[in-house]
């Protein structure tokens, strides 16, 4: 697992696909060849093979934001 990921911007969408779920909500999620453990702070919970688009909200903590197919903006953050 990675804490930085080379190349990301600050607003890049970036399609990653759920590896592992946890029940806790947390996801290992896969995208170019990277492996982050993400912390689920919305109701949805994820599945191993969904592919969700995330977009890119800071890089130095790296910080994602989940764009869901209802309700765009929910958060999704990194767990480092």
């Amino acid at each position: 697992m990675k804490f930085q990921v080379p190349g990301l911007k600050v607003g890049q969408q970036v399609v990653a696909e759920v590896s592992e779920a946890f029940g806790s909500g947390d996801a290992l999620v896969s995208f170019a060849g990277d492996l982050v453990l993400v912390t689920n702070q919305t109701p949805h919970r994820f599945k191993v093979g969904e592919k969700i688009t995330l977009r890119v909200m800071s890089v130095k903590p790296l910080s994602f934001k989940w764009m869901g197919p209802k309700r765009r903006g929910q958060g999704l953050d990194i767990s480092i």
